[in-house]
């Protein structure tokens, strides 16, 4: 959390110092396109060991938020003065224990739960062992804590300001990037093919038209 302080200051002061306009979206527990940190590694615990480490029952609440709608609320308050200079929660459209995150993601893999519950002590002796091997030294002890903390903020001044919307937590083998549809350049249309453009392009030229003219002013 402090070095998650530093880092907004440290962006609101060069901001001001550049005549830039700032706004800060918090995530909660991202999720989406197999690239988090997060519901990613479950699965993939899930996947090697055909079950799931818990503590106690892991009953702190999260609101997983997918990737797409933080990306859309990047994009929404690009240009919309309202939401400059303020910091506002990205959370989910749902709340839910981790535990039965953890359910879920064993009914997207089309599997059975299997959970086992351990002390936390010996939770973090197990991650503290598996951090010895290079393809796990990303877990944390920490993690084995935090099953049973609250992890829930309030998004109403997102919504308010920006028409925050997120989607409740869904998953399946295509949200996890287990599978997903394989379209050929003969198959894809003309309009997929803009659409697909007009997301990586649009990003970039709403950079530019707000840097640009800080630049010229410096």
């Amino acid at each position: 959390a402090r070095r998650t302080q530093e880092a907004e200051a440290a962006l609101e002061a060069a901001a001001v110092a550049y005549g830039l306009a700032w706004t800060v979206l918090r995530p909660t527990m991202t999720y989406g396109c197999a690239r988090d940190d997060n519901v990613t590694k479950i699965a993939n615990t899930v996947r090697k060991l055909r079950c799931f480490p818990l503590v106690g029952r892991a009953c702190g609440l999260r609101q997983p938020v997918h990737a797409d709608d933080l990306a859309a609320a990047c994009v929404a308050v690009l240009d919309n003065p309202l939401t400059f200079g303020k910091a506002y929660s990205a959370s989910g459209g749902e709340t839910l224990s981790y535990r039965e995150i953890v359910v879920r993601v064993f009914h997207a893999l089309d599997r059975m739960p299997v959970l086992v519950s351990l002390p936390e002590p010996v939770l973090r002796g197990m991650i503290a062992l598996l951090r010895r091997l290079p393809r796990y030294r990303g877990l944390s002890p920490d993690m084995a804590k935090r099953m049973q903390r609250d992890l829930c903020f309030d998004h109403v001044d997102a919504a308010t300001d920006f028409g925050y919307s997120p989607r409740p937590f869904r998953l399946d083998a295509e949200a996890l990037g287990l599978v997903g549809p394989v379209t050929t350049c003969e198959d894809l249309s003309e309009v997929e093919f803009q659409r697909i453009c007009g997301i990586n392009q649009t990003g970039a030229f709403l950079g530019m038209k707000h840097v640009i003219p800080s630049m010229k002013r410096a």
